[in-house]
């Protein structure tokens, strides 16, 4: 399941990078190293992001805890249960 994924959201920055280039270049008249600066942005940015949020999520604890509730946070005295959460 990753490796499609990872396949899927290659491709579709891809596509981004195809766009951009169309638009910026053949339609708007851009120079082509304007037009690819813009698009190498895009699609590294929708590649970063992606990859971040949707390929490589890592479960996050979730720390349940009275001595939250009571204000007290400092990392020594908190003796709450540790769950994780797929956020």
């Amino acid at each position: 399941m990753g490796f499609v994924t990872f396949t899927v959201l290659s491709l579709v920055g891809l596509g981004i990078t195809w766009i951009v280039m169309l638009l910026a270049h053949d339609w708007a008249g851009l120079p082509v190293e304007v037009a690819k600066f813009m698009a190498v942005g895009l699609a590294f940015t929708w590649n970063f992001l992606s990859r971040k949020y949707l390929l490589f999520r890592a479960e996050r604890p979730i720390l349940y805890s009275n001595n939250l509730a009571m204000g007290n946070s400092k990392p020594g005295n908190m003796r709450g249960k540790v769950k994780t959460s797929p956020l």
